[in-house]
């Protein structure tokens, strides 16, 4: 997956979040006295903490799918798959 794909599956990523921990939405689990408390936790507080955990393991899955950077100095680029990165070369000095 290349860093342009995973940018923006990330910035969809964070899209979505914002959407999901809007206000609109929120108001649908605003407690009243009547709500239902799960396991003591209020409903709204239960949404908030999923929706914050779904979007952690999202982007952690997004990142893991990407293929790591080779260690040798090196960037991989899709017209020459093995192009030296100027920032890694190595002079030598006499």
């Amino acid at each position: 997956m290349s860093d342009e794909r995973i940018a923006e599956k990330s910035a969809i990523l964070a899209l979505a979040g914002i959407v999901l921990l809007n206000e609109p939405l929120l108001t649908l689990f605003v407690s009243s006295s009547t709500a239902p408390v799960l396991v003591g936790v209020p409903p709204l507080y239960l949404y908030i903490f999923g929706v914050w955990g779904a979007v952690i393991l999202a982007q952690y899955l997004i990142v893991r799918a990407s293929p790591p950077a080779p260690e040798d100095g090196t960037e991989a680029t899709p017209g020459n798959p093995q192009q030296p990165r100027p920032d890694l070369a190595h002079e030598e000095t006499p």
